[in-house]
């Protein structure tokens, strides 16, 4: 939801742009926090190795 968001605001400006994002429940009446620490660990972890990977792009903006 938050990532589409982004995504659209990016598309609208031309910017380039990308969401990690872990899932933590099925967001249903059994909800749990247990796995949200796990969750953001896993998204923060692949991040970093995607970043590793990738060349490194100038700005547009001036």
């Amino acid at each position: 939801m938050e990532g589409a968001a982004v995504g659209a605001v990016a598309e609208i400006h031309d910017i380039p742009m990308i969401v990690f994002k872990s899932v933590q429940d099925y967001a249903d009446y059994d909800k749990s926090d247990q796995f949200r620490l796990y969750a953001a660990e896993t998204s923060a972890r692949f991040l970093l190795a995607f970043l590793k990977t990738i060349d490194v792009i100038e700005s547009k903006t001036t």
